[in-house]
């Protein structure tokens, strides 16, 4: 990543791996005012231990890039525990304005036959501060493992695929998979 430029940027993250890491960082990248234009990201084993590889296309929202110290710092300090990303995230969510113009309805779709691995997720939603952040989040407490995920944002909407397993790695039952869905349209109905 290159400090201080206004235009995207590439930001390569790899940490350990384990449930909610992509909306940890997803939530530190919007708390630094840092806008999503694209990521993706996947679960890799690596000498026996399970590691998140995650590729982030980014830009600032609002004048420079905060510098990779301390974007380093807040991972850690959120991995650590220190950082009450739930807490702040909620804060940020709340500085948002609303738009007086109506938004095209989000739509969460399971793509059964997508994947003989996985369970596919798409979301479409208008794109804002924190949304994968929430997205993720919600999949997470739906007890649902992301194994890879392709997010991209077009414009001002997001097109984001979530490639989902259980615990044990496996797809998930449709009824796990409504489970997902449901508890995802939830946030982005309660956010719009």
């Amino acid at each position: 990543m290159a400090p201080g430029a206004a235009e995207a940027a590439r930001l390569d993250i790899a940490l350990p791996d384990k449930p909610g890491v992509l909306a940890l960082v997803a939530g530190v990248l919007s708390l630094r005012h840092i806008r999503i234009l694209g990521a993706e990201a996947e679960s890799v084993r690596i000498d026996g231990e399970w590691w998140a590889v995650q590729r982030w296309t980014i830009a600032a929202r609002y004048g420079d890039l905060p510098d990779l110290a301390r974007l380093r710092t807040d991972l850690r300090s959120a991995l650590a525990g220190r950082l009450d990303l739930s807490a702040r995230m909620a804060v940020r969510e709340g500085e948002q304005t609303r738009r007086p113009w109506p938004l095209a309805e989000p739509t969460v779709t399971v793509h059964e036959a997508a994947s003989h691995a996985a369970t596919v997720l798409e979301v479409r939603a208008h794109d804002g501060p924190g949304l994968l952040h929430r997205l993720a989040s919600a999949i997470t407490a739906a007890q649902a493992n992301i194994s890879s995920a392709r997010v991209s944002t077009l414009g001002a909407e997001a097109i984001d695929v979530f490639y989902l397993v259980d615990g044990a790695g496996r797809r998930l039952t449709p009824a796990q998979a409504d489970r997902v869905a449901t508890m995802v349209g939830g946030v982005l109905t309660t956010a719009s």
